[in-house]
């Protein structure tokens, strides 16, 4: 198996597969599923997804230096929003945005709705962005649906 050495600021020497990139692309997907959860405007969610192009196309080396200089910004399709949950993901720190999309998109379930929830097995109804879903295959894929069992697309 290969792996890529740790490239956090703060890495005691060693091995990580948690590259920048990697680190990115879940702060982005993060959004995304957050945005998508709220019913946040397609433009917006369209946005992240884009920016998850933009992080693809680039390099560990450049996405930590452009993170410690904060320009990441400069690169094509990264917004200022895009671009600091981009920072925040690949330097380890905790997004406001994403603090505030989590607590303003949660909602609140009873105690008898627990006890409903509990009992789902999978999720037989999601869209992704080759309809008029947020997210896209790969994202879905990562995160666990509810019941952590199953999903259809």
């Amino acid at each position: 198996m290969q792996t890529t050495p740790d490239i956090t600021p703060d890495a005691t020497p060693g091995i990580s597969l948690v590259t920048a990139q990697v680190r990115a692309l879940g702060g982005l997907d993060r959004a995304i599923s957050l945005l998508d959860r709220g019913l946040a405007d397609p433009y917006r969610i369209a946005a992240f997804a884009k920016a998850r192009l933009a992080v693809i196309a680039t390099s560990d080396e450049e996405l930590l230096s452009r993170a410690e200089a904060n320009t990441l910004h400069e690169l094509p399709a990264v917004g200022v929003k895009t671009a600091a949950v981009i920072r925040s993901a690949v330097l380890g720190l905790a997004d406001p945005y994403l603090a505030m999309l989590d607590d303003e998109t949660r909602v609140a379930i009873t105690e008898r709705g627990a006890v409903v929830r509990s009992a789902i097995k999978g999720d037989l109804h999601t869209h992704t962005d080759w309809s008029d879903g947020g997210a896209s295959i790969e994202a879905m894929a990562q995160v666990s649906p509810i019941g952590e069992g199953w999903r259809a697309m």
